[in-house]
């Protein structure tokens, strides 16, 4: 917690989350990934010079010093536009990546502001489809993708083999596993390469790069004579946060229960200390171990006189019972059930936790009653019960 208070005081983390959340969350709300995938994999040959010409002009950016020839047919897709994405995607990733940074040396704290945009960008119900696939805390369903076969460059190279779990099928950024989601940031990721790489052999570039290692005598001599540098070599703002981005779906989706039970997270960080220690009381805390973490996550709260709550003076109506589902579209339809006055009960830990933090959304206030406790008969209009 205090390296990522030095990092908010430091950066601006908090500008830039905002700015990879609505990236993120314009990928989410597109209606067919397919067309995605299609535009960010697709290279072209060189026999199809005359093909998709429009499609495939990149212009130096407004202002520039360039000569006379402002524009040139490439060898990709260049507008995002033309799928529904940002046509200026590769600065707002840019812009994202300088504004967390900041003048940090050292540790790369764009995690820090990548991370938290995932959640903001989907909204809780999404985020738990995301986090647990409707599965309890402890599994998560295997992922077995399907091998795509390269494009032909321009130039001669082949695309990389890309293991996609995108289906052809008409679906957007709803009910995608952390598998799709890494596998599309990857071609996203090759197409910020070939974008900036291609700017800065046609000298379209107005902005700062750099090279991830020292080039060996023969890359350097490749380099100054007008060829683009190579993937593993190049550094740009826009290159560093798609990489980024997709590390961090690829390292979700290769140890996704890892990462469940971070809901204890939003509690100690988000949840106001009155509402937290009261929670505490009635729950205790999250232990050390994080595999009996997540058991405890789904174990059933023990029904003995001492823990049970006493609801004899709730109107039947008044008692909200918590889903007992992992899908985000249970929660979502329980959470808009709610009002004031009404008593949440719940069975697990999980159900705690997600009633907190799903609860915390609503313009209500949230009590916690203490164990064996009588919950309230009258209605107040603007609290829940626990």
């Amino acid at each position: 917690m205090d390296e990522f208070v030095f990092i908010n005081n430091c950066t601006d983390r908090a500008d830039a989350t905002v700015l990879f959340a609505s990236i993120l969350r314009s990928i989410y709300d597109h209606p067919n990934w397919s067309q995605l995938y299609d535009f960010f994999t697709k290279r072209y040959a060189s026999d199809q010079t005359l093909l998709d010409l429009e499609a495939r002009k990149l212009s130096a950016p407004a202002g520039s010093s360039q000569g006379p020839e402002k524009h040139k047919t490439v060898h990709f897709k260049t507008d995002p536009s033309s799928v529904g994405l940002p046509r200026d995607l590769p600065a707002h990733l840019a812009e994202g990546c300088r504004g967390a940074r900041g003048n940090i040396v050292n540790s790369d704290p764009l995690p820090c502001a990548i991370g938290p945009a995932i959640s903001v960008a989907m909204g809780p119900g999404a985020y738990m489809d995301l986090t647990y696939m409707g599965q309890p805390p402890g599994k998560y369903p295997a992922h077995d993708p399907a091998t795509v076969k390269p494009n032909e460059c321009d130039d001669g190279d082949s695309a990389r083999e890309v293991a996609s779990a995108i289906p052809s099928a008409n679906m957007g950024g709803r009910g995608r596993s952390w598998a799709e989601w890494a596998d599309l940031w990857r071609v996203i990721a090759e197409w910020v390469y070939e974008y900036d790489a291609t700017s800065l052999q046609l000298n379209f570039w107005d902005g700062l790069f750099g090279y991830k290692r020292v080039l060996n005598d023969q890359e350097r001599l490749s380099v100054s004579s007008g060829a683009r540098v190579p993937r593993d070599c190049l550094s740009t703002h826009a290159l560093d946060a798609a990489d980024a981005i997709r590390d961090i779906f690829s390292q979700l989706d290769a140890r996704p229960t890892d990462f469940q039970g971070l809901e204890w997270d939003y509690l100690e960080i988000e949840v106001p200390p009155r509402l937290r220690w009261a929670f505490y009381q009635r729950f205790g805390h999250k232990d050390a171990d994080h595999k009996k973490n997540l058991e405890a996550l789904v174990r059933r709260f023990p029904q003995n006189e001492l823990d049970r709550l006493d609801y004899s003076d709730v109107k039947p109506t008044a008692l909200k019972p918590c889903p007992d589902s992992f899908r985000g579209i249970d929660w979502e339809a329980w959470m808009l059930s709610i009002e004031g006055g009404n008593v949440v009960v719940i069975k697990t830990l999980f159900q705690a936790l997600w009633a907190v933090m799903l609860l915390d959304q609503l313009p209500l206030q949230i009590k916690i009653l203490e164990k064996g406790s009588k919950a309230p008969k009258l209605r107040y209009p603007y609290d829940v019960y626990l």
